[in-house]
């Protein structure tokens, strides 16, 4: 067991130190192609999805990670627990998206002077949105120790993004927006491996 703990700690290392040098590679380009407002934007948008993730994944995550000992020997129940916790989660997240999308507009035109809802808001909330999505099958594979995949995908996640980043720097005018986009772009990717 010191042997699995040294080798799954040393994979989770190794995947923080590569998601790093991914992000490293790019910043030179977001320093060339974005302004001192496009980052306290980009700034502002993060801590309002910092604020908002908690509540998004409503503990589900947390909730998997613990119910996965209690229903590990038997599948159905297995089955049934995760599917449950995905049941609710999405519908959840559903629930929090269209909340957003009806009163986001409103709340943002009275609490940022420069911050339209529509685009930054609304990524905002697709961003969280997708990312919710993968809150519990990483949970899952956080208990079941399957530490390769967990990694895997949180490094070929960073790298789509990258891509999608350096592309619509490189080749669109969108400025933030393209960052916010390219945030999406992995969570959408990957959709259907969490899913599985």
């Amino acid at each position: 067991s010191l042997g699995r703990l040294f080798r799954n700690a040393s994979l989770y290392g190794l995947g923080s130190f590569l998601v790093s040098i991914i992000g490293l590679a790019v910043d030179p380009l977001l320093s060339h192609k974005l302004s001192r407002a496009d980052f306290g934007l980009l700034g502002l948008c993060a801590s309002i999805s910092g604020m908002l993730a908690a509540s998004y994944t409503a503990g589900m995550d947390s909730a998997a990670n613990r119910l996965y000992f209690d229903v590990e020997a038997d599948p159905g129940a297995r089955r049934r627990t995760v599917g449950t916790l995905n049941a609710f989660l999405l519908g959840w997240l559903t629930l929090l998206t269209v909340v957003q999308e009806v009163f986001g507009p409103w709340i943002y035109a009275h609490l940022f002077d420069d911050l339209p809802y529509d685009p930054y808001g609304r990524l905002v909330a697709i961003a969280l949105l997708l990312g919710g999505l993968g809150a519990i099958p990483r949970a899952l594979w956080a208990a079941r120790e399957d530490v390769r995949q967990l990694v895997g995908l949180r490094v070929v996640s960073s790298l789509l993004a990258a891509v999608a980043l350096v592309l619509l720097l490189l080749y669109t005018t969108l400025g933030p927006t393209g960052v916010l986009l390219s945030e999406i772009v992995a969570p959408a990717l990957l959709i259907a491996a969490h899913l599985r």
